[in-house]
């Protein structure tokens, strides 16, 4: 079972893959990150998932760690 929590309530389900945040292509995983920390607090985003065989847009709204 997925844990409830910030990713839960963005809609994240387990096994999705991020493709794009904010617009931007994610070559690699280890991008994240860096582009997340580099995004507002407050900001609404959509993030790309490939989820069972297609693509997902989430909007989620980015929170303070």
């Amino acid at each position: 079972m997925f844990e409830p929590g910030p990713a839960a309530e963005a809609g994240f389900e387990p096994g999705d893959v991020i493709l794009k945040f904010d617009g931007k292509d994610l070559p690699v995983v280890r991008a994240l990150p860096r582009i997340v920390a580099e995004t507002g607090i407050g900001k609404v985003v959509d993030v790309e998932v490939w989820r069972k065989g297609k693509t997902v847009t989430l909007s989620v709204k980015i929170g303070e760690l």
